[in-house]
């Protein structure tokens, strides 16, 4: 038990779960790959967090809401070398090519220059011993995208599969949910004078006189462009 105005410690906070790597300029440390990167379009800020918008399309977003730039981030699990210790990385874009090409267990060097807003760097590093994990789980790729909103706090708000789809915000179009259908009547006769489709934050205004087909080709089109403003870049972590 606790005592009073104890603080739980950090590494006791985060002992069944992933730890954010701290990599002060200057220095570097060794690491074995636990599992694929993932891509997410984030904002950039103090504490950068998935755009909301980019993968659920709702309009609250925070990061929009505040202005913020967007910047892609891959985030790769590690296995510390010095003690096997879950981590998580985040590395700018110019970093893919070498995440890329990296495999499960393989040994890297990790670190970051000494210079203001200088991001991490991931190298291969043959000089580290070889790692046999003799558990299971590890002997597998291990996958943090359900893990992710745990890190931005955005659970409840963003699932890992919205993550890893390529096109998140196509859910419109593949759910089993059909647009409501609200007609706007005026005069004695109830004469249609507008027509809008609606489902969640998508909502298009259609032709009073157009038939079913011509709504659902309509609609189709909308959601079409809404999913190619939000398509996330390259592999999204998909090895």
């Amino acid at each position: 038990m606790e005592g009073k105005g104890r603080k739980t410690p950090r590494s006791e906070k985060m002992k069944f779960t992933w730890d954010v790597a701290k990599v002060e300029g200057g220095s570097k440390f060794g690491a074995y790959v636990a599992g694929p990167h993932v891509r997410a379009i984030c904002h950039e800020g103090k504490k950068v967090k998935a755009c909301l918008r980019e993968y659920t399309g709702t309009k609250d977003c925070p990061g929009c809401l505040a202005g913020k730039k967007h910047t892609v981030i891959s985030y790769m699990p590690v296995y510390r070398a010095v003690d096997k210790h879950e981590m998580v990385c985040g590395f700018h874009e110019e970093q893919e090519d070498t995440l890329e090409k990296l495999a499960l267990l393989q040994g890297v060097m990790i670190g970051r220059e000494d210079g203001f807003g200088c991001g991490l760097w991931i190298n291969p590093a043959a000089g580290l011993p070889k790692y046999e994990p003799e558990s299971l789980t590890r002997k597998r790729p291990r996958c943090i995208a359900a893990w992710l909103p745990t890190l931005w706090r955005y659970v409840g708000s963003i699932t890992g599969e919205q993550l890893l789809a390529e096109r998140p915000v196509e859910h419109f179009e593949s759910s089993n949910q059909e647009p409501k259908i609200h007609e706007q009547v005026k005069g004695p006769n109830n004469r249609v004078v507008a027509v809008t489709m609606e489902l969640g934050d998508l909502k298009i205004d259609v032709p009073v006189n157009s038939t079913p087909q011509q709504r659902n080709e309509l609609w189709a089109a909308a959601v079409r462009g809404l999913s190619d403003h939000t398509k996330m870049p390259s592999s999204n972590g998909k090895h």
